[in-house]
């Protein structure tokens, strides 16, 4: 198989290219702290929407929900970005 030379030069241009663009984000930047989260288990809630609008106004998210074997209600997990 022949190397065709204008295939060679747009391969070498997305090379070239990936790299500037790899060294231009790098550049004169902070490295950006990972987001960290504080958690809030929730076992004793009717589900009552007044409840959830509550936790939302004080920022926090529900994360997941699940039934634990041993409980009659629902389990919460509440998460929200840590307040430093």
């Amino acid at each position: 198989m022949r190397f065709n030379k204008s295939l060679g030069l747009v391969i070498l241009g997305i090379v070239l290219g990936s790299l500037a663009v790899g060294v231009s984000r790098g550049s004169g930047q902070a490295p950006e702290r990972p987001t960290s989260w504080e958690y809030s288990v929730q076992s004793s809630l009717d589900g009552d929407d007044k409840e959830f609008n509550e936790l939302g106004k004080n920022g926090w998210e529900l994360a997941v929900a699940f039934y634990r074997p041993t409980y009659t209600k629902p389990t919460y997990v509440f998460k929200r970005r840590c307040q430093n």
